[in-house]
C-alpha cells in the first residue's frame, strides 16, 4: 500500500496547516495517482493550535472583541469544549506577529493584553481549564499585558503605575496581585510552548526579539528588563522559573503563566500529535511530509516538523521536510530527515514567496520534487 501522511504546520503569513496539507496532497497525487493519504492538521503551540483542537470536532469557535498587539481593536477567536469546560487560546490570535506591519514591529511597545481579554472571556463563559498556546507573538513583555488584564498592577520605585510592555520591564519594582484572586479561583492553566528556550540569557526569550523588530541595542535593553522583572518577581515571593525549559516561549508569556498561575507545561507539537492520533495514522505509511514557513536551527528546539520527525522515527517511517526558507543547513540536514527541501527559490524574494498564491504554487512544486526524488 502506498500511503503518505501530510503533517504540515502553517507557513506563517501565507498558508494555514490545512491549506498546506491539501496543496501537498494534491501535488503528490499528480505524481503518484494511486496513493492513499491522510492529512493531519499540525501546530506546535503557535498559530493554528486552537484550529488543531477544532479539527477533533470536540471544540467549537468562540468569538471575542478585544485588542491587538498595538492596542488596536481586534475581533478574535478561541476554541472551547463546553463539555469539559476547556478553552484553547492562541496568543498569536490577538498578539500575533503577522498582524503587525513590518514598519511598526517593536517588542518594547507591543502587548499581550488581548490574550488576557480572551482568558477573561473564557472564564466568564464557564471555562475552568485554559490552555494557552504561546508561540507566534509580536511581544516580549513577559506576559505583563495578560497579567494586567487579569488584575495585576505594576509600579516603579516611586509608586507610579506602569503600562505593561517590554519597555517598562526594567522599571517594575512592585507587583500588586490583590485584584486578581477572585477572578482566577479554581482556574487551571496549561501552557503549550513551541520552543524550549529558558526565560533569561542569550538563548532565552530574547532569541526571537529580532524577528519581532528589535535591533541589537533594543535586544540588550529587553534582556536587562527580562532579568530585572524576573528578579523582582522572585523577591516578591514568586518561584524562580527563569531557567525552566520553555519559559522563554511567547516572549516570556510561558514564564509568566508558570510563575504567577503555576501552569502546567507541555510542548505544543507533542500535544497536537497526541490529539490528532499521529502514531495510529502514520504506523503503516510509506512516507511522511512535513514542514513550515522557515526551517532552521530553532525548528530543532521542538517545533512541529522536528516533533513529527521524532514521532516518525519511533515507528520507522521516513520524513521529508519542506520549508519556505531553509537555513542552518549544517544542523538541519543532519537532524534525521530523509531530505529537506526549500520551496522559495529564485527568482522570488522572501516577500514575494510569502504571497499566498505564490506560496501555494511553490509548495506544490516542492512536493512534486520531493516525491520524484523519493521514488528514484
Amino acid at each position: 500500500m502506498r500511503k503518505l501522511i501530510f503533517a504540515f504546520d502553517s507557513f506563517k503569513g501565507s498558508l494555514t496547516s490545512q491549506e498546506a496539507n491539501t496543496i501537498a496532497s494534491n501535488a503528490a497525487k499528480e505524481i503518484w495517482p494511486d496513493i492513499q493519504s491522510s492529512e493531519l492538521i499540525m501546530a506546535d503551540g503557535g498559530e493554528g493550535t486552537a484550529a488543531a483542537f477544532i479539527s477533533t470536532c470536540e471544540y467549537e469557535w468562540t468569538f471575542c472583541d478585544g485588542t491587538g498587539p498595538l492596542g488596536e481593536p481586534h475581533h478574535g477567536r478561541y476554541a472551547v469544549n463546553h463539555q469539559t469546560k476547556t478553552a484553547v487560546i492562541d496568543c498569536a490570535d490577538s498578539a500575533g506577529l503577522p498582524s503587525v506591519p513590518v514598519s511598526r514591529r517593536n517588542p518594547e511597545l507591543t502587548s499581550s493584553k488581548g490574550v488576557g481579554t480572551q482568558i477573561l472571556d473564557a472564564i466568564n463563559r464557564g471555562c475552568r481549564h485554559i490552555i494557552i498556546a504561546v508561540g507566534g507573538t509580536a511581544t516580549v513583555d513577559c506576559g505583563t499585558g495578560i497579567l494586567h488584564t487579569l488584575g495585576f498592577r505594576f509600579y516603579d520605585n516611586n509608586g507610579k503605575e506602569l503600562t505593561p510592555c517590554g519597555k517598562n520591564l526594567s522599571k517594575i519594582a512592585q507587583i500588586d496581585a490583590q485584584s486578581c484572586a477572585d477572578i482566577l479561583k479554581g482556574i487551571r492553566f496549561t501552557v503549550l510552548h513551541d520552543v524550549g528556550n529558558p526565560l533569561c540569557g542569550t538563548n532565552g526569550a530574547i532569541t526571537y526579539a529580532p524577528q519581532k523588530g528589535a535591533d541589537a541595542t533594543m535586544c540588550d535593553r529587553l534582556s536587562d528588563g527580562i532579568q530585572s522583572f524576573a528578579a523582582t518577581a522572585h523577591k516578591a515571593g514568586y518561584p524562580d522559573n527563569s531557567k525552566l525549559e520553555g519559559a522563554g516561549a511567547g516572549g516570556g508569556i510561558a514564564w509568566a503563566m508558570k510563575t504567577f498561575f503555576n501552569a502546567d507545561f507541555k510542548y505544543g507539537a507533542k500535544a497536537v500529535l497526541e490529539l490528532t492520533g499521529f502514531a495510529s495514522h502514520a504506523s503503516d505509511a510509506r512516507l511522511i511530509l512535513t514542514g513550515e514557513g522557515c526551517i532552521d536551527a530553532t525548528t530543532l528546539n521542538g517545533k512541529a516538523p522536528y516533533a513529527v520527525l521524532l514521532a516518525a522515527q519511533k515507528i520507522g517511517v521516513p520524513v521529508v521536510a519542506i520549508g519556505g526558507i531553509v537555513r542552518d543547513h549544517d544542523l538541519v540536514d543532519h537532524a534525521g530527515f530523509l531530505q529537506v527541501f526549500q520551496s522559495a527559490v529564485k527568482p522570488y524574494t522572501v516577500e514575494e514567496a510569502m504571497q499566498p498564491e505564490v506560496a501555494k504554487r511553490l509548495l506544490s512544486e516542492a512536493v512534486k520534487q520531493a516525491i520524484q526524488s523519493y521514488m528514484r
